[in-house]
């Protein structure tokens, strides 16, 4: 019995690392054979890592960003490849309006849009879903909620818009993590870089402030802005709104 346990577990040890086998240096490998002019064998590449980086342990944020930054890249030498990417966001699209999608698709195809540019797409998907199946758009809400910020959406956002408090230290808690992150890493710490991550940190929270006016939550609207002056003075948040 002994010995048939250490092999079950043998087994699944080895499933385990063959399930993982998928990392950053796939990716590389990718633009390799995109600058190469290997375009057909590079989107083979970016649809096997897409479904295998799904069993991967911390390769989700890969997967949903610069890999697919990276495919759009390819796009845009290679049409195919962005065919087969809108393909996988329009069969996630099929599966949420019919009900039976789930966290993943929605989350997935918000970062495909993202990645084509078409945030859009997504607030009309999920003002879909708000009509039909309520539900399920509350648990797609954090995916979709800055997008319905930049796109002035405020009937959906005072309907799920819980604690700004606590939205706004999430924001904080992103941008002192990308600080520190370009301060260990030479890539990262450049002026323009460091720009980026402000820019973005302000425009979501003006967004936040601004969403806040607009479904007549005054009180909360200068709670936050006043924390945000605390912690980062700044022109644009202390005249967003006034």
């Amino acid at each position: 019995m002994k010995a048939l346990v250490l092999f079950l577990l043998a087994a699944i040890g080895l499933a385990f690392l063959a399930s993982t086998r998928v990392g950053n240096d796939d990716l590389h490998a990718i633009r390799e054979l995109a600058d190469a002019g290997q375009y057909q064998k590079a989107l083979d590449k970016h649809l096997w890592f897409h479904e295998e980086s799904k069993k991967a342990i911390g390769m989700g944020a890969v997967r949903l960003s610069y890999a697919i930054s990276a495919w759009v890249k390819l796009g845009t030498k290679y049409p195919p490849a962005l065919d087969a990417l809108k393909e996988i966001r329009d069969t996630n699209t099929e599966v949420l309006l019919a009900g039976t999608g789930t966290f993943g698709n929605f989350h997935e195809l918000a970062a495909i849009n993202r990645g084509l540019g078409e945030g859009w797409a997504t607030v009309d998907l999920f003002i879909a879903l708000d009509t039909t199946y309520p539900a399920q758009a509350r648990s797609y809400y954090s995916v979709a909620e800055d997008l319905l910020m930049q796109f002035g959406k405020y009937e959906s956002i005072a309907k799920y818009l819980d604690d700004p408090v606590a939205k706004f230290e999430r924001l904080r808690d992103s941008r002192e993590t990308h600080l520190a992150l370009a301060k260990v890493n030479a890539k990262l710490n450049s002026p323009k870089h460091l720009e980026l991550i402000d820019k973005r940190y302000l425009e979501r929270v003006t967004n936040l402030i601004s969403a806040l006016s607009a479904i007549n939550r005054d009180e909360e609207a200068e709670v936050i802005r006043t924390m945000a002056l605390a912690y980062y003075p700044n022109q644009e948040v202390q005249l967003i709104g006034l």
